[in-house]
């Protein structure tokens, strides 16, 4: 208890119980819905092309790309989005090349639309290789599907594409990689890629 050694105004601070609830920022949302491709897990979307490069555009009866084209047109910064698939959809592709394993990272037919393309770099004795990754929305092109065996003897894709391919909607290159060497091991570098 303080003490009052002459007369006046005085103020004296106590306890009220519970403190009030202090305010957080309520500017990022979260987004569920059916899209066109994309991975499973919940990922952080800062505008509507980040959303576009990883789920793709708009999908006949989900509103999902509307929503988050709308949420960002209105002045949003930063939101959660996370892809829904039901337990029926088809499995994604997968491709056995070179002694390895690439799939899509989310299930759907939208991984029957990626074509994988392997050139090695360097020496011909060299481990190092170029992986490339081109998505079609609308489809492989011809060109890549009938091949014996399939989608494996492509034309080069660091070239320009003969006049009668469309260009892929999306396109990745990751060089240097390897299969043996730790600091360009293939499934470490690999994770980085969205298609």
């Amino acid at each position: 208890m303080p003490e009052y050694l002459y007369p006046g105004v005085y103020i004296e601070e106590g306890d009220t119980g519970n403190k009030p609830i202090e305010g957080v920022s309520t500017s990022t949302v979260g987004f569920l819905g059916i899209t066109e491709r994309g991975p499973l897990q919940p990922m952080l979307v800062t505008s509507f092309s980040d959303y576009t490069k990883i789920f793709g555009t708009y999908v006949t009866g989900s509103y999902l790309a509307y929503a988050v084209e709308g949420f960002f047109q209105n002045g949003g910064e930063r939101c959660f989005v996370m892809r829904v698939a039901g337990v029926t959809a088809p499995a994604n592709t997968s491709i056995s090349d070179f002694g390895m394993r690439i799939s899509a990272v989310g299930p759907g037919a939208w991984g029957n639309n990626i074509v994988i393309q392997i050139v090695r770099t360097g020496s011909p004795n060299s481990s190092l290789f170029r992986l490339l990754v081109a998505y079609w929305s609308d489809g492989v092109p011809d060109v890549y599907t009938n091949q014996s065996p399939p989608r494996h003897t492509l034309p080069d894709l660091t070239q320009a594409l003969p006049a009668n391919v469309p260009a892929p909607t999306l396109f990745e290159s990751f060089g240097d990689l390897s299969r043996q060497s730790a600091a360009r091991f293939m499934p470490a570098r690999s994770t980085r890629s969205r298609t």
